[in-house]
């Protein structure tokens, strides 16, 4: 991973030390750095690049079972970094690039979200498609 990447966490870990300790512990036990958090999903990026996502369909059920962290697949990851990103600029360098002949997402028309600022579950939030290959 790069510097960048241990040098956020780093600070990220003192100031939720001082905030939030609880959460500062889970973070050094998953060597995370926390890149959100909102009803339904967390998400957490690992030092070895992969997003780990708490995903809660039923944060409103105090008898559900409690949600477990997993791995996240393709297009959760890349959502999670695009959300990310709006606050650590940084973690754009683990986007993939734009290729030239890629395709506009018809459903969120190229913008990454469908509906006031609800990432595109087709495309990922990245706006776009591979063209592919024939």
């Amino acid at each position: 991973m790069e510097s960048w990447y241990y040098r956020l966490r780093e600070q990220q870990w003192r100031t939720q030390e001082r905030e939030q300790p609880e959460r500062a512990g889970w973070l050094r036990a998953l060597d995370a750095l926390y890149l959100f958090g909102t009803i339904g999903i967390e998400a957490v990026l690992r030092s070895d690049g992969e997003v780990w996502v708490l995903p809660d369909d039923h944060w409103d059920d105090p008898s559900a079972p409690e949600p477990e962290w997993r791995r996240a697949e393709d297009k959760e990851r890349t959502s999670a970094l695009v959300i990310a990103s709006k606050r650590m600029p940084e973690l754009r360098a683990l986007l993939p690039a734009r290729p030239a002949n890629s395709l506009d997402c018809p459903r969120c028309a190229g913008t990454g979200y469908f509906y006031e600022g609800i990432v595109c579950p087709d495309c990922g939030a990245l706006g776009w498609f591979p063209v592919p290959a024939t």
